[in-house]
């Protein structure tokens, strides 16, 4: 069975005789049209064709960074320093012949984002699917989009409070895929917010050349909202920079099955020499009132058998078992300014420990928000710590600073 190639041909195909791609309200509201170009704040430049039947929003944004790294925690000697263009996203969205019917297409342009894993083309595109909103409780969608994993791989990096997201997404998220994607909302206009999402896709990841397996991925994820619905959808980007005056909370579950993978992270990673069952179990929650901010997360991993070796015996790949857990708090002053304190743990697990180190991390940042996430000015110093298999400590320091531009 050759699914990714039929999927990934036929999406291009589509999207191509179509001019296509989307822009998701889970709650059913439909954007107002109107007959001639428009540039509105947060949704980029907006153009609707006279007889309202597509709409394209463009949108782009840019991370510039510096990064440095001392040699250890006593010896301040910069044992690197990066200057480099982290991001650098076009975005585009909309609908074609009824609001319903959306698109999304991200592509990304910088050297760090590209990737050069064997196999796989440059990952240029990020993002390229349809949706269809049946109604304000249901809605489907198709293509190349992220997986309904952990939260913190869910909120966009233009979203992100410190200059990056944790060690613990780093390892063990699941990113993206190509596939079919449900979600059904409960109870919309409730105060007990329910939210279900399913995924059937290849298991292989983005933008994958190479027929090597038939297995597919299965993902399941379930938010609850308590105590109603955040200010715009506001469990989706980091911190409480619109100010709820209520307390908000979600809290969501997540199961992932990769049948046959190919890859030593599942949909991500470096390829295994055998396919592998690999799971993944995570939970997340993220709690916002009057400014402050909370959120956390644990991610499991876990392949019962996996090490896996070369033909000649030579090498070896291994999935990486393990687990994490991060807790990162904030709070968001009038004045615009936010100050960040984020605590990550990652740690091996059973044949993965002779050949990973456990590691801690420790981030405190400041941020402030001249426009919200689109316009910001961000730093943040990490203590890491690294206890390697063989009991030696490998610590140092590392200090961000990044400016974030976009529409």
């Amino acid at each position: 069975m050759k699914i990714k190639g039929i999927i990934f041909t036929n999406l291009i195909l589509f999207c191509t005789a179509t001019g296509i791609i989307f822009n998701t309200d889970i709650y059913g509201q439909k954007d107002s049209i109107k007959d001639k170009p428009l540039f509105a704040e947060g949704n980029g430049i907006s153009i609707v064709s006279k007889d309202s039947l597509y709409k394209v929003d463009f949108g782009f944004r840019i991370q510039n960074r510096v990064d440095i790294n001392t040699e250890s925690l006593s010896d301040f000697t910069v044992q690197n320093i990066s200057a480099q263009v982290r991001r650098f996203r076009l975005k585009f969205d909309g609908f074609v012949y009824d609001p319903n019917l959306t698109y999304k297409i991200e592509l990304s342009l910088s050297g760090r984002d590209l990737g050069n894993t064997p196999g796989r083309v440059p990952h240029v595109i990020r993002d390229a699917v349809i949706k269809y909103r049946f109604n304000k409780f249901f809605q489907i969608s198709f293509g190349q989009n992220k997986l309904p994993g952990n939260l913190e791989r869910l909120v966009s990096s233009g979203d992100l409070q410190l200059v990056d997201r944790s060690i613990v997404n780093s390892l063990l998220n699941i990113d993206r895929d190509i596939g079919f994607q449900g979600k059904y909302t409960i109870n919309p206009n409730s105060d007990r917010l329910l939210i279900l999402q399913g995924a059937i896709t290849t298991g292989e990841g983005m933008n994958r050349v190479l027929e090597v397996n038939n297995g597919l991925s299965y993902t399941s994820r379930i938010e609850y909202y308590p105590l109603g619905k955040f200010k715009s959808d506001g469990a989706y980007f980091e911190g409480d920079l619109l100010v709820e005056e209520s307390p908000k909370l979600m809290a969501g579950i997540v199961f992932n099955y990769n049948a046959s993978a190919y890859q030593n992270g599942g949909q991500r990673g470096i390829d295994l020499y055998e396919e592998r069952n690999i799971r993944h179990w995570m939970a997340d929650v993220i709690l916002k009132y009057s400014g402050w901010a909370i959120q956390s997360e644990f991610i499991k991993r876990f392949s019962n058998d996996p090490i896996t070796t070369s033909p000649d015996v030579s090498d070896i790949v291994y999935v990486y078992n393990g687990q994490g857990f991060t807790i990162q708090a904030s709070k968001y002053f009038p004045s615009s300014w936010e100050v960040t304190g984020r605590f990550s743990t990652v740690d091996p697990l059973g044949e993965v420990e002779v050949f990973e180190p456990q590691q801690r991390q420790w981030t405190i940042g400041i941020s402030r928000y001249l426009r919200d996430h689109n316009l910001k000015i961000q730093s943040d110093l990490s203590l890491n710590e690294r206890i390697m298999p063989s009991g030696e400590e490998n610590n140092n320091w590392a200090l961000r600073f990044q400016v974030e531009l976009g529409i």
